[in-house]
């Protein structure tokens, strides 16, 4: 599921992951990191650019387990939406 933020992206080049979701049962084997290895590799190998993790901020695993990657913070913030309304405010660091 792509992430419905309020990101402009340039779909031939970049990407978005976020919104994963992994049972209990299947923690701490790995999967995050096949699974994350697996996504940059079909991306580098197709010549995206660049790809966007979305994680919440409170989700210290899944923020530890993509240190592996040594990635850059570009942004944080928030994004409420419902059918009736949408909300958020993203800020975008280093220009990106």
């Amino acid at each position: 599921m792509i992430e419905k933020l309020p990101i402009n992206l340039d779909w031939d080049k970049e990407a978005i992951w976020g919104n994963a979701f992994t049972l209990e049962k299947y923690r701490n084997l790995g999967l995050h990191k096949f699974a994350t290895n697996n996504c940059i590799e079909y991306l580098r190998t197709n010549n995206y650019k660049r790809c966007y993790f979305s994680v919440k901020k409170n989700n210290i695993a899944s923020i530890k387990s993509y240190g592996f990657f040594k990635p850059n913070k570009v942004g944080e913030g928030f994004y409420v939406h419902s059918f009736l309304f949408k909300l958020g405010k993203i800020n975008i660091y280093n220009g990106n």
